[in-house]
């Protein structure tokens, strides 16, 4: 049940919309000052780019810190600009994860204080508890494992 519209009616809150292109590091700037000028209560972000003196609290999202660790995948350039960039998002007031393994790469690759960063799992619960195992039709026998994601060599597939 989509309750945006109860939210955005709701005499506490005070709705503002803005048409902003696709953040990059380059907007952090701007959007501070935008920020500062609209002074609320809170800036909630489903991405890791901090605003740059936002004047109030700042909530972000990291799902993870993989290229802390790893080289690859990434140009040196954008390499640089995402190690840089996870790396002024410590600075949140709230990091919000979706796994608990996502939440100690944070605290210990960011080095976040493990009371800012929170893990919030993805997904809901199954209907049923008593979800039955099955066997995928036509699939040989032996061991298998479903993965949904991708397989590149950072996901550990082997």
């Amino acid at each position: 049940m989509c309750r945006i519209p109860a939210i955005r009616q709701n005499p506490r809150v005070k709705w503002v919309e803005r048409r902003w292109p696709t953040i990059r590091p380059g907007h952090l700037l701007p959007l501070g000052a935008w920020l500062r000028d609209l002074r609320p209560a809170a800036y909630i972000s489903p991405y890791f780019l901090r605003p740059v003196a936002p004047g109030c609290p700042v909530l972000l999202t990291i799902h993870d810190v993989w290229p802390l660790r790893l080289p690859e995948g990434l140009t040196p350039l954008k390499r640089l600009l995402t190690r840089a960039s996870l790396r002024w998002a410590a600075g949140a007031t709230r990091i919000v994860t979706s796994s608990e393994f996502s939440r100690r790469e944070i605290v210990e690759l960011l080095r976040v204080p493990a009371s800012r960063v929170v893990a919030i799992p993805l997904g809901v619960p199954p209907q049923s508890p008593a979800a039955l195992a099955r066997r995928p039709d036509r699939l040989p026998e032996g061991p298998f494992a479903l993965v949904v994601g991708d397989n590149r060599p950072r996901k550990n597939l082997e």
